[in-house]
This record gives C-alpha cells, sequence and structure tokens, in this order.
C-alpha cells in the first residue's frame, strides 16, 4: 500500500444523501461535494438542481456561525458535472469567477486549477487488457516519451489523433481524439464546423490518464448477485484522468473513442452521442441497468492555487454513491493507492 498525506475533506454543512455537501468556503471560491442525480445547470426544483440545494446551505452555514453572512448571488457556478457524475464542483466567487473560469479553459491567469479524476473500465475478464485492446480497439501507439507532459507537446506538434501511452506497459497516456457537439455548447476555442443535417462542431480534446492495472479486480460476489449485467464477467480497471482541456462530456466520449468501452454504467452515452450529432435530441443518455443512473466517473481531487493560496481536495463519495464503487473503498474514501496516484498523477 502507498502511504498518502491526503485526507478526505469533510463537509462545513452536510446534505442529506441525495443532496450537496458544503465543503469549503474560500475568499476566492465555494467548494462542493455533488450527489449523482443533481444537475448543475438550472433551477426548477431543490431535489434534482443544485443552485436551490447551494443556496440552503448556505443559509444553514451563517445559521451556525452567526454574524458570517455568506450572500449566494455573489457566487457564479464555474465548473459543472454531469447530472450522474459525482465529486467537487467549484463555485467562484463573482469576482474571481473570471478567473477560475479561464484556468479551466488553459488560458493562463493568477488562478491555477488541476481537476483529476477516477473512472472504472469494465474489460471482459477472458481478455488481458493489452488483448483486449489489440482486439476490439481501433488501435493505439507507444512513444517511448519520458512524461505526460512531454507526450501532450509530442501528439500536439505531431496532430497524430488517438490512444498514445508512454511504454509498454500500458499504464499512462493520453487521448487526443476530436469531440463532435452541437453549436449551443461550443466555448469559442478549437472548434470547427463538420457538414451534415445538424448545426455539429469538432472540437480538440486531450485527457491524460493512468491506469491503475494492479488493483484491477472483479466486483464483489454482492454486486453480481444484484446487478448481474452490469458487474459479472468483466474486471474493473481504476482510472485516474486529468483533463488537459475541458469540453462537454470529455472524460465519457474520450473514454469510448480509445477503449471502445464506455465508463461502468455508462452504456446508453454512445447511442446517446450518435443520435445528438446525427439526428433528433434524444431523451435518455444514461443506463438503466442500476439502481440509479449514476456513472463510475467521480471528481475526486482537486488542486487549487490562487497567487499564494494554495489547498488540496480529496474528495469522498456520498454514501448513496459509493456501492458502485465497492471494491475500491475503505469507507466512504478511495483506497491508498487511489489516492496516491490522484496525488501524485
Amino acid at each position: 500500500m502507498h502511504g498518502t498525506s491526503l485526507r478526505a475533506w469533510r463537509p462545513i454543512v452536510k446534505g442529506k444523501p441525495n443532496l450537496i455537501d458544503l465543503v469549503d468556503i474560500t475568499d476566492y471560491y465555494i467548494l462542493l461535494n455533488k450527489p449523482s442525480g443533481v444537475q448543475c445547470k438550472g433551477t426548477s426544483n431543490f431535489k434534482s438542481f443544485l443552485l436551490p440545494q447551494l443556496y440552503k446551505a448556505l443559509k444553514a452555514y451563517s445559521e451556525r456561525n452567526s454574524g458570517t453572512k455568506v450572500d449566494p448571488n455573489n457566487y457564479k457556478i464555474v465548473h459543472r458535472l454531469d447530472k450522474y457524475v459525482t465529486g467537487g464542483v467549484i463555485v467562484g466567487k463573482k469576482k474571481f469567477a473570471k478567473s477560475i473560469s479561464d484556468s479551466f479553459a488553459g488560458i493562463p491567469n493568477n488562478v491555477t486549477i488541476k481537476r483529476r479524476y477516477v473512472g472504472l473500465l469494465p474489460i471482459p475478464t477472458k481478455y488481458s487488457f493489452q488483448t483486449y485492446l489489440e482486439k476490439v480497439t481501433s488501435g493505439f501507439a507507444i512513444t517511448g516519451c519520458s512524461s505526460l507532459n512531454a507526450l501532450v507537446r509530442q501528439v500536439s506538434e505531431n496532430k497524430e489523433k488517438g490512444l498514445h501511452f508512454i511504454s509498454t506497459d500500458l499504464s499512462q497516456g493520453i487521448i487526443n481524439y476530436d469531440i463532435l457537439a452541437s453549436r449551443k455548447d461550443d466555448r469559442k476555442t478549437g472548434s470547427k464546423p463538420i457538414p451534415g443535417p445538424r448545426d455539429i462542431l469538432s472540437y480538440e480534446a486531450i485527457t491524460k490518464f493512468k491506469i491503475l492495472h494492479s488493483l484491477a479486480r472483479p466486483a464483489s460476489r454482492e454486486q453480481c448477485r444484484h446487478y448481474p449485467s452490469l458487474f459479472e464477467g468483466k474486471t474493473l480497471y481504476p482510472v485516474v484522468v486529468e483533463l488537459v482541456t475541458g469540453r462537454k462530456n470529455q472524460i465519457r466520449d474520450h473514454v469510448i473513442q480509445a477503449f471502445a468501452t464506455p465508463l461502468l454504467n455508462d452504456d446508453n452515452f454512445l447511442s446517446f452521442k450518435a443520435r445528438t450529432t446525427r439526428g433528433p435530441q434524444p431523451n435518455d443518455v444514461n443506463s438503466n441497468i442500476y439502481k440509479s443512473n449514476q456513472i463510475a466517473l467521480h471528481a475526486a481531487y482537486l488542486d487549487v492555487q490562487v497567487g499564494a493560496f494554495k489547498r488540496q481536495y480529496l474528495m469522498p463519495l456520498k454514501i448513496d454513491d459509493a456501492y458502485l464503487w465497492t471494491p475500491f473503498l475503505e469507507k466512504d474514501t478511495f483506497i491508498d493507492p487511489i489516492v496516491h496516484s490522484l496525488e501524485h498523477f
């Protein structure tokens, strides 16, 4: 087991299992822990949307800390997670919101934020990882680069799209396939129109990853008994991911393009993606196999620096969202080797 000094942050205002936790309030931002099923954009109702829950959590914080009033109108959501993705969400103080947003977009300023996620790749147990890649993917390259950053520079210069590994152990690399999305998701950077029946843009995108081969394991017997179609016959590989660009659905999209499999319990994403770029907008993007629509993707680590201010966060899982991750948890927090990989990517 790897030792680590990084420990999970505990909430200063704890919500019910299906509601957000308020984790930290600073002079620059608020940090929340989002459960599956809460949508970052919109205000339609309290149960399903982040903003109404944030207002209530800040009111509770002010009441518990008399003399400390935090006005939610002074904050702006600058970082969104998909509805059924869990983990840390930053809400920027309006004065700093643009700088935080620019940091996510890779625009240099005095704010630096690293976001790292943990996902689960379900690979058929009958194959080794390498055999699986050779059989079902469109191919991969082994570059011999000394680091992920060197690999990013190399593929950016060469303009070679695909799945690129540093070495023959097939553990670290980058994915830089372009991502297709509708114009309404355009963030004005690195996009170009694609001819077709809908107004579709192609985005340049880069994702760094590290596959933790030594931790690969089958689901628990209980998981296989309750959800055989989700877990049986599959080996679950934890993968740590760091975004270089921040496109909509980037990790989910890149995983499918690179590994020819969706993240665990994200089975409908491929057909959803095909329909959104080629035909009418679909209603159902998420899998219905599991007890909830939760995807095995957790925004687990944030490293935030604003000038001399610096904080690292490890985000635990909300209790109702832990079951999907059972083989890889100690209570509500990832086992030490995963935490170590998040901290020392």
